[in-house]
């Protein structure tokens, strides 16, 4: 909750649409990344990288941490996304329409952030798992190290095909998770 309402106090944007605007998704970037770098310790445990993992469309309306992100970050919720966020590269897993919401973004965030868009295609039978690998070893390779902090919504539990095998992904593997030791979520 603290995440959330630090980001807040920094003029959030809202609204819905089916464009996600460049210039908001700027503005949202650069204060993520500036409360990252500033509170680099305390909320997210020290992370190389931050991923924020969306669950699947759902008529059950509860309150989620990584939907409150996604709508902060675009002005909609992106479901059953991925998003890995590195000092210079953030990756989307998606199906092909967030890709192509997202696609636009690639330009302007460069320009404006420095920061490389990689956009990852789920396919419309598959899991991700292939494209979950990818990213996992951009990371590593990102780091130069096999053995990254990875920080995440420890509390949320992973729902549908692509989040289930995230969340094995992740905990099956030589990243460090320190949200599972801090409780400051």
């Amino acid at each position: 909750m603290a995440i959330l309402e630090a980001l807040d106090r920094m003029t959030p944007v809202s609204g819905s649409s089916t464009v996600v605007s460049p210039e908001n998704f700027i503005k949202c970037l650069k204060k993520f990344y500036s409360h990252w770098k500033e509170d680099v310790y305390g909320l997210w445990g020290s992370p190389g990288a931050i991923a924020v993992a969306t669950p699947p469309y759902s008529d059950d309306i509860r309150y989620r941490k990584s939907l409150a992100l996604s709508m902060w970050f675009f002005g909609r919720d992106f479901a059953d996304t991925i998003m890995v966020f590195l000092s210079s590269q953030i990756h989307f897993l998606s199906g092909q329409d967030g890709c192509d919401l997202l696609e636009h973004l690639k330009m302007p965030v460069s320009k404006a952030v420095g920061l490389d868009i990689v956009l990852h295609n789920i396919e419309k039978a598959g899991n991700g798992s292939l494209s979950m690998d990818q990213i996992l070893n951009s990371v590593c390779a990102q780091y130069e190290s096999n053995c990254v902090v990875m920080g995440h919504i420890a509390r949320e539990k992973p729902e549908g095909k692509v989040l289930e095998e995230w969340y094995q992904k992740l905990h099956g593997s030589r990243f460090i998770l320190p949200a599972e030791h801090y409780s400051s979520y």
